[in-house]
């Protein structure tokens, strides 16, 4: 099981979620983290084409749940960093950007389900289809604490969004795989794992 990403996939112009038939990020130019998934899709690709190995393909997307980091480069753990601590949510954009969200047992089970029964050298998009803008989702943490919101800035008129999120029909169609938890239970869990942490004690 090949654990790709959404990255690898060419932006759409105009922005538009992605589905496994867009074209790939090209390969030219400046590498990128969403070129150097690629390669590692193509050189599998080649071993599969003069091997008789077998190969399943996952691109993910953005996932929810219990630990992961609320101090790395994720938008919801800083969001419920944020508001874990009184508040202000700060949200470093103007909001608009269009993400989505599976929470983490739906990711396993979709990992297991492709590995296991997905047709040999397929790739199938992990995720969420359903979008939310990054403004709307630092109100929605800020509402399950009582926190303000503070936007970096407004909106540029004219100015297309970027979109990150998955079309999830052939998995859907295919594996008959479907999401089970909604994206504000995936923030209760993820906020109450948190919340139940000890700070780390060291022995002398």
């Amino acid at each position: 099981l090949l654990c790709s990403t959404g990255a690898v996939y060419q932006p759409n112009a105009p922005p538009a979620p992605f589905s496994e038939d867009d074209p790939l990020v090209r390969l030219d130019g400046p590498l990128s983290y969403g070129q150097i998934r690629r390669r590692i899709e193509d050189q599998c690709h080649k071993v599969l084409n003069n091997t008789p190995t077998a190969l399943k393909i996952a691109r993910g997307f953005a996932f929810v749940g219990p630990r992961l980091p609320l101090d790395a480069n994720f938008a919801i753990g800083n969001f419920l960093r944020d508001a874990m601590a009184g508040g202000p949510i700060i949200v470093k954009s103007d909001g608009s950007a269009l993400r989505s969200y599976m929470y983490a047992a739906d990711m396993a089970a979709g990992l297991w389900t492709i590995l296991l029964q997905g047709p040999n050298g397929r790739a199938f998009n992990v995720g969420a289809a359903t979008p939310i803008t990054i403004g709307d989702l630092a109100r929605q943490i800020g509402g399950l604490y009582n926190t303000h919101v503070l936007m970096g800035s407004a909106p540029l008129p004219g100015i297309a969004s970027s979109c990150y999120v998955p079309i999830t029909s052939r998995a859907e169609s295919e594996l008959l795989l479907v999401p089970e938890t909604q994206l504000g239970k995936g923030i209760e869990k993820m906020a109450r794992w948190h919340a139940a942490q000890k700070p780390a004690t060291f022995c002398r």
